[in-house]
């Protein structure tokens, strides 16, 4: 098995991280919804707990070029199954009609103050 380990310089004098565990996912998501670049740089978040066919996904986030991004959290290792219901939200997202979804973009824009996407 590979480790990674990650190490700041302060001073000419490098310390190691040590590992940290987060208790809830719903703290991971509140981090990211405030920071989605946690998960990649261009991604803006446009929906959080949205309610679709197959399920609630955890965020729904655009890049700077328009192509969606179901982010779905799980504590622990990733199974299929997890996949598999990333894929169903993702899925869901693409069959959704434009009014439905266009309506949760706002509906979560205007929650958070915001009127638009702006990269």
């Amino acid at each position: 098995m590979t480790e990674l380990a990650i190490w700041t310089v302060t001073d000419g004098t490098p310390t190691y991280f040590e590992r940290g565990a987060v208790n809830l996912e719903k703290q991971l998501e509140e981090w990211i919804e405030r920071d989605p670049r946690l998960v990649h740089p261009s991604l803006f978040v446009v929906g959080r707990q949205i309610r679709v066919e197959s399920g609630i996904l955890d965020l729904l986030a655009i890049d700077q070029i328009g192509r969606w991004a179901v982010i779905e959290i799980k504590r622990g290792n990733v199974t299929r199954n997890t996949i598999t219901q990333a894929l169903d939200y993702a899925a869901c997202i693409d069959e959704m009609p434009t009014e439905e979804l266009t309506r949760a973009v706002q509906s979560y824009l205007q929650t958070r103050n915001r009127n638009s996407v702006v990269f």
